[in-house]
């Protein structure tokens, strides 16, 4: 059975609003961007991966258990945490550069090669780890659904669909960024931008543990 157009193309448009909305993913894309291009891809490749893990689990019928309230909790636990510690690690790295003399030479920092591996897993566990992300799956992705098609033919189609709208929006926003770089990286701008994303993320972070209690 064929899937009806209208659908695809309604969920598409969802889809499409859902990642383009701003959130710690964009961030985490933006910051990671304001240091080089391939670092900026490298986090966007991890988003999409965290998603690809999302319409795998939906499709083995396994996104229904995150939605239990245990699974839940420590979701939103282990999320939270690991957003708090992105945000104040990024926080305590701008009081270290805002510490050091003009003149000193910057400290070294990881290999090409190590810090895009590093922006590559930071995307990826952000992602997977958003105790959010099986609300689409489980909540918007079936009423796309056809009453008599074909259920894992579907699940893999629109989580496909969500993966493609990562994979534009992401690498546009990490090669935007970069380009603007030159603008904003004078450290005036620099410095509010990379305060504003960490604290973004800070703060997600402690809302994320803050809805435990």
């Amino acid at each position: 059975m064929t899937a009806p157009p209208n659908s695809i193309v309604s969920f598409a448009g969802i889809a499409a609003l859902l990642v383009m909305a701003p959130g710690v993913d964009f961030a985490l894309v933006l910051r990671a961007s304001l240091t080089s291009r391939r670092r900026g891809i490298f986090s966007s490749l991890g988003v999409a991966s965290g998603l690809v893990l999302h319409t795998g689990l939906a499709v083995a019928g396994v996104s229904a258990l995150l939605m239990t309230s245990t699974a839940q909790f420590w979701l939103y636990l282990v999320s939270g945490v690991f957003l708090v510690y992105l945000g104040a690690r990024g926080l305590f790295g701008l009081s270290v550069e805002l510490r050091r003399e003009p003149s000193s030479t910057p400290a070294s920092g990881e290999s090409d090669a190590a810090s895009d591996r590093s922006a590559y897993q930071r995307g990826f566990l952000v992602n997977a780890l958003n105790p959010k992300a099986p609300v689409l799956f489980l909540s918007i992705m079936p009423q796309f659904v056809p009453e008599r098609g074909d259920n894992l033919m579907y699940t893999t189609l629109l989580g496909s669909i969500v993966v493609i709208c990562a994979l534009l929006w992401f690498p546009l926003v990490a090669i935007t960024s970069h380009r603007l770089s030159r603008w904003l990286s004078r450290p005036p701008v620099s410095l509010l931008v990379n305060t504003v994303t960490a604290g973004v993320i800070l703060t997600l972070g402690i809302r994320q543990l803050l809805e435990l209690l």
